[in-house]
């Protein structure tokens, strides 16, 4: 039963990284954050997010106990890990907001947690997952929750995709530089490029 659940949470979460890979560096290509809510990017990136995460959850009761960490002193820290995440999780929705929570857009915060962090519920996100793995002490568990944590220290990266952008501008620059046809006008070409792409 669990080897199934594994290579199919496995694929959901290959899915979800790839298609956020390729939202990195095709920004046209946008699949995180969505659109709108009702938009195909909204339901495929929260459909493969809840299913993958329900699978890394049910891996983790089937395979329970099944890695290196037999000692006891892994449930407190588990425990705590967990505990800990879920009040970053709560505090940063109940200040963000549910909408901008989804990905939809919403004003700058720099309250509550926002004030610490940019991205407050991805950090209790991964902690969640870390608490996890630590309580579960399943491979199957450690690696497809290894693979959402690699998601979620992604998926802020495509918010901030200025940082990208930027670096994509100036391989541009770089290049029309070098094939001798660098002037003011095609870096205005490139500058409106980047800005539409952002």
């Amino acid at each position: 039963m669990k080897v199934p659940i594994f290579f199919f949470t496995l694929f959901c979460e290959i899915l979800l990284g790839g298609s956020l890979i390729l939202t990195l560096f095709l920004p046209r290509f946008r699949v995180w954050p969505p659109p709108e809510r009702k938009s195909w990017q909204y339901f495929f990136t929260w459909g493969l997010t809840i299913v993958s995460s329900g699978g890394v959850f049910i891996l983790g009761i089937l395979d329970w106990d099944n890695f290196i960490v037999h000692d006891w002193v892994r449930y407190p820290f588990g425990i705590g890990l967990i505990i800990f995440s879920f009040i970053l999780v709560i505090w940063g929705v109940r200040t963000l907001g549910i909408y901008a929570t989804q990905g939809l857009g919403g004003e700058f915060i720099r309250e509550g947690p926002y004030r610490f962090s940019r991205n407050p519920q991805y950090i209790g996100d991964i902690t969640l997952l870390l608490g996890y793995i630590l309580l579960c002490n399943s491979i199957l568990a450690g690696i497809t929750g290894l693979l959402g944590i690699v998601w979620l220290v992604l998926a802020p990266l495509r918010k901030n995709l200025g940082l990208w952008s930027g670096l994509a501008m100036l391989i541009k620059i770089i290049n029309l530089r070098y094939r001798g046809s660098y002037h003011y006008g095609a870096v205005n070409t490139v500058a409106n490029t980047r800005l539409e792409t952002v």
